[in-house]
């Protein structure tokens, strides 16, 4: 029920009756967790991409009141803060545009835990400004995917996530 307005309103022309039967075929068949996302989502780089999939899954749990263990990309980046206070405080007195959303770790940290995208964007930022690779245990998002949907197979009726991303929401509402 959540997708089929959806689904019918993209897939509307009959040139794409196969793909439009094949999207409500495979729902009836396997119950897919749907996972819509919209526009761009805040993304200024390549590298925001994990974390755009990672909250709009997230999201699409909460909503059903599924919580599993799923770490993100902003709980990975709370913990690299924590456990690495001097980098961090470095960091934030070394780069104007972070220090302007964050003045110290525990804003910073704070605004993370608020899953605000435009601190997360300014944190990646200033890393890649002082050429600070950090790596993430979620930098594979293919295989974090693959472990919720291990997580969805196990714990409820759901055997996957069916994820639509409508990326022209943006340009076409200006």
């Amino acid at each position: 029920d959540k997708i089929q307005s959806w689904v019918n309103y993209e897939y509307k022309e009959d040139k794409f009756k196969t793909i439009r039967d094949a999207v409500f075929s495979l729902r009836q068949n396997k119950r897919l967790l749907p996972v819509k996302i919209e526009g761009l989502c805040d993304m200024s780089h390549v590298s925001d991409l994990p974390l755009v999939l990672q909250s709009a899954v997230v999201k699409a749990l909460n909503e059903q009141d599924l919580e599993f263990a799923v770490d993100t990309d902003f709980d990975e980046l709370i913990s690299h803060i924590r456990n690495n206070e001097v980098i961090w405080d470095d960091l934030i007195n070394r780069n104007t545009a972070l220090k302007s959303v964050a003045s110290t770790r525990d804003k910073l940290i704070s605004k993370l835990l608020g899953k605000d995208m435009g601190t997360y964007q300014k944190a990646k930022e200033a890393q890649r400004a002082a050429n600070l690779a950090i790596v993430f245990n979620t930098d594979n998002v293919g295989q974090w995917l693959i472990e919720v949907q291990e997580m969805l197979r196990a714990n409820t009726d759901y055997k996957g996530l069916l994820i639509l991303w409508d990326e022209f929401t943006d340009v076409m509402a200006v």
